[in-house]
């Protein structure tokens, strides 16, 4: 009775790894972790998702997935360095040291 060849590493890599772009890596990552959590474990139908104004967050499949859940995403300014000040701390240390 023969045994049949185990892959190598590099074989099972390439058939269970499945590369995505990082807007689709967003919408899936929302899908999973808002929906499976926050639909299920906060009482009534709304509640407001709280996020920054980080590009990968502000893509079209993203918002579109919380237009689709009805999920309400608050209007926050655009992205300044005079309002993020662990930001602004982190440069000024860069700046120094």
């Amino acid at each position: 009775m023969g045994t049949a060849p185990r892959p190598n590493s590099n074989q099972q890599l390439q058939q269970d790894t499945v590369l995505l772009p990082t807007q689709l890596r967003s919408v899936f990552t929302l899908e999973k972790n808002l929906v499976q959590s926050a639909f299920h474990q906060i009482p009534g139908d709304e509640f407001t998702f709280q996020q920054d104004n980080n590009l990968k967050h502000k893509t079209r499949s993203t918002l579109g997935l919380l237009t689709k859940k009805t999920v309400n995403v608050p209007e926050w300014p655009s992205y300044s360095y005079d309002l993020n000040l662990l930001e602004n701390l982190w440069q000024d240390l860069k700046i120094v040291v």
